[in-house]
């Protein structure tokens, strides 16, 4: 059986449907009281400390599985790294070789057997690229 019950939001009075027994508030009151209690919660410098102590944490955590990823990246694609590190010392242009656009130019490769074929594309053009890439050439 699925809990569905008409209730009143504690803060603003609007009736909402809660799909729950601890339903106690609309979505926008929600967020709301959410960041008041927060700010109320961070007061106390142990809870203060404990959250900066658990950002620190997820933070180097996330750094190390990118490290990792990007590492098992490198060791999967040797010629996609090769043919980036080669194209960086070509000048990009200053124009999309698509759509003439001048703004947020990106080298972009036909090929990475042939690591100096290298394009110069505004990144809408660049993304479209690799989606055709992707589905397999529309």
């Amino acid at each position: 059986m699925v809990y569905k019950k008409e209730c009143k939001c504690e803060m603003c009075g609007k009736i909402v449907i809660a799909r729950t027994s601890r339903k106690r508030f609309c979505e926008v009151c929600k967020i709301e009281n959410n960041s008041e209690w927060k700010k109320e919660w961070l007061k106390n410098p142990i809870n203060n400390l404990r959250t900066k102590e658990i950002a620190k944490i997820s933070k180097s955590n996330h750094l190390e599985t990118k490290r990792r990823l990007r590492k098992k990246y490198v060791q999967k694609h040797p010629n996609k790294i090769m043919a980036q590190k080669m194209a960086q010392k070509i000048p990009l242009q200053k124009e999309c070789g698509i759509c003439k656009s001048k703004t947020g130019m990106e080298r972009h490769h036909w090929r990475y057997d042939k690591p100096l074929l290298v394009a110069t594309l505004c990144k809408s053009c660049h993304t479209i690229q690799h989606i055709k890439h992707f589905v397999g050439g529309i």
